[in-house]
């Protein structure tokens, strides 16, 4: 039964005085619900009626047909608040409705919470049972749970009375058929407690608008089962809306019926002592062939997206791919120019074609790319919330797949996108290698929202050596972490570039095989140095971090990449990623270069200023030492070549570097000198 609590008369604003009809009084009424409680699901049987605080709190709306209400965490109790009025004195002539609460946040972690509002159609529930009879089952498909739309938020820790209100809201109490409704009061994800007509105040409460003369719903049918959006005006001019459920009688009205891809229909109708029915019929829009397709200078044309039903001012929001690949080796052979991976188009009134530019994927590396929908044991596929185009995924609950095994051996480096789907909570993700023996990365965070990445970018892993059947295997320490894509990159070949005269350095963060780069006219060596020697040895393969003398011809070679090399890396030092100041050491040693003499002859020059570039090799040499003239030999029995470092004052040294005479006199007669070869100022002199 109904509790009035409050009536008074005031005057009705309301259509029909703005139209200048006769005026009419409105009462207000002010009802408390005649039963209230919470339904557990994780207790059925149990009844809350005599609480003064209801609990309430699901994981998540699913509003669908396969899902019509509230879905339960399986790890977590849920519950609905539920309050049932009785409005059948007023039902039909209400002309606004507002349902008040008093919520409580009680949230020690989080900023805010929200609160919603929606009904179902069960009312034969009562305080002492629960909703156990009446179907009230999670996710159950014929429980017929409504959203009204309508929610408010309340702060950490906050107490405070909140309402709803709503068209939608007015017309739901207005045409139940007995006028006994049954509200629910909800949150999502996390619980908020509102209290019951039983608390010491704050109590919940319906506030009604009611008019003392009969109000009128118009009915808007569409004849193909379309459901426009129709707006209902009490003037011709369409400034004033009128909420549909107040319609008087004897009064015009005017509306407005609108759906996407359809012309809007104009009309009117009169209102004469019976609720209106108005047929309609959407006209359709032309339709035209709205195309995005992906584009290179080197003749791919190939569609992205495509949409056959496309009209006039559609909007087009598209997520793209940033790598095109197999779907069956998942190889890349086109990347997207730049890092547009989202575009919105309003479509024009004609057929129309945009381009999305791409270009072929570098020949230095082999690279492949995983969606999230390749990943078979990431068990749900994410539309929405991604960063290229298909889906996200998520499913592991700490546990440990495999991403990638590698076809041959190499060095590999790693590209990928992923989020947390609670950033409430801090979770875990990693890459291994094979096992979880050895971690290639792992982080722990609770930023990696989808707008969090777009922001900060996708994250990176290099240098990844694998052999040939080697697993790059993935982490997850909770199924809300979301992975997007993984896009993977196999060095092929590193570049490297020797000079007119056939002479270069190079300082290689990659291990390389050299055993069929002198068949194209190079040859990489290690060189080591006592102090006075520098001896070059021939080598075969390089590892990474390691400084080699190239000898070839004057253009840029590509060098394979293999896996790893146990050759011994020598004397030269240099930096992959950084110049280093030739200033650098100048309390301990010298920076020697590798350039030319004036007769176009190769040598190592101490530097004085400036700096070594990266990717390039340099030798170290102690200032005590104080060498004038550092020659280097080729370790090889049939040839030797010599590099001398330019040199501080003339002299002749041996090979060995050592000093034995300020100058060769007359005719190179070598006097004093035994049989053999020398260097004076940078060139061989043979004493016979």
């Amino acid at each position: 039964m109904k509790k009035t609590l409050l009536t008074i008369k005031t005057l009705l604003v309301a259509t029909a005085l703005t139209m200048g009809v006769t005026s009419a009084w409105a009462e207000e009424a002010n009802l408390a619900p005649s039963a209230d409680t919470y339904f557990n699901w994780g207790d059925a049987a149990a009844a809350y009626g005599s609480e003064t605080t209801l609990s309430c709190g699901v994981w998540q709306e699913k509003w669908t047909d396969a899902t019509p209400g509230l879905k339960a965490n399986s790890n977590a109790t849920a519950k609905i608040a539920v309050f049932k009025f009785d409005v059948s004195d007023y039902k039909g002539k209400i002309t606004s409705a507002t349902f008040k609460v008093t919520g409580t946040n009680p949230s020690t972690n989080t900023n805010k919470r929200s609160i919603y509002l929606g009904y179902f159609d069960e009312t034969d529930w009562t305080e002492e049972s629960t909703a156990s009879a009446s179907g009230m089952v999670t996710r159950h498909a014929l429980l017929n749970i409504h959203p009204f739309g309508l929610s408010q938020e309340i702060a950490k820790g906050v107490t405070k009375e909140v309402s709803f209100s709503s068209d939608d809201f007015l017309a739901y109490l207005n045409g139940d058929e007995d006028g006994v409704v049954s509200l629910i009061v909800y949150s999502v994800g996390q619980e908020i407690t509102v209290n019951s007509k039983e608390a010491d105040s704050g109590q919940p409460s319906l506030e009604l608008t009611y008019s003392n003369e009969t109000l009128y719903t118009a009915t808007f049918t569409e004849t193909n089962d379309l459901t426009p959006a129709v707006t209902i005006y009490s003037d011709s001019e369409r400034t004033t809306p009128v909420t549909n459920g107040t319609l008087t009688d004897g009064t015009t009205y005017y509306y407005t019926a609108s759906l996407e891809g359809y012309e809007d229909i104009l009309g009117s109708f009169p209102v004469s002592g019976a609720a209106p029915s108005i047929d309609l019929t959407m006209a359709a829009k032309p339709r035209y062939t709205f195309t995005v397709c992906a584009v290179s200078f080197d003749g791919l044309n190939m569609i992205l997206y495509e949409d056959t039903d496309s009209w006039e001012g559609k909007t087009h929001n598209i997520t793209f791919s940033k790598y095109l690949a197999d779907p069956e080796t998942h190889e890349v052979t086109y990347m997207m120019r730049g890092d547009n991976f989202f575009a919105s188009y309003v479509a024009k009134a004609a057929d129309e074609t945009k381009e999305v530019e791409y270009e072929y994927s570098p020949g230095a590396v082999t690279a492949y790319f995983f969606e999230g929908e390749d990943f078979d044991w990431l068990g749900t596929q994410v539309e929405s919330g991604n960063y290229s185009g298909g889906k996200a995924a998520r499913g592991l609950n700490n546990d440990t797949k495999t991403v990638f095994t590698a076809p041959k051996a190499g060095i590999y480096r790693l590209k990928y996108a992923l989020c947390n789907n609670n950033t409430n909570n801090a979770y875990t993700y990693a890459f291994y290698k094979n096992s979880s023996e050895d971690v290639l990365a792992t982080e722990t965070g609770n930023l990696w929202s989808v707008n969090y990445v777009k922001t900060t970018g996708t994250k990176n892993l290099d240098n990844i050596a694998l052999e040939a059947g080697d697993e790059i295997q993935f982490f997850a320490s909770n199924t809300n972490i979301i992975l997007d894509w993984v896009y993977i990159e196999r060095l092929d070949y590193y570049s490297a570039d020797v000079t007119d005269a056939g002479w270069a350095t190079l300082y290689t963060p990659y291990p390389l095989d050299f055993t069929e780069m002198e068949e194209e006219g190079l040859t990489a060596y290690t060189a080591t140095c006592d102090g006075e020697t520098v001896t070059l040895t021939k080598v075969t393969n390089v590892p990474a971090n390691t400084g080699v003398v190239l000898k070839g011809e004057g253009y840029t070679y590509y060098i394979p990449v293999i896996a790893s090399s146990t050759t011994d890396k020598g004397d030269l030092k240099g930096s992959a990623t950084e110049d280093t100041e030739y200033d650098a050491f100048d309390e301990e040693y010298e920076i020697y270069v590798l350039g030319m003499n004036g007769e176009n002859e190769a040598q190592f020059f101490q530097a004085t200023s400036g700096a070594v570039p990266s990717g390039k090799a340099y030798l170290l040499i102690r200032q005590e030492l104080e060498v004038r003239a550092m020659n280097v030999v080729i370790n090889e029995t049939t040839a030797i070549q010599t590099i001398a470092a330019e040199q501080a004052q003339t002299g002749i040294f041996t090979l060995s570097g050592q000093r034995v005479a300020k100058a060769l006199t007359g005719n190179a007669s070598g006097v004093g000198l035994k049989k053999g070869l020398y260097i004076e100022n940078g060139k061989k002199v043979v004493v016979k």
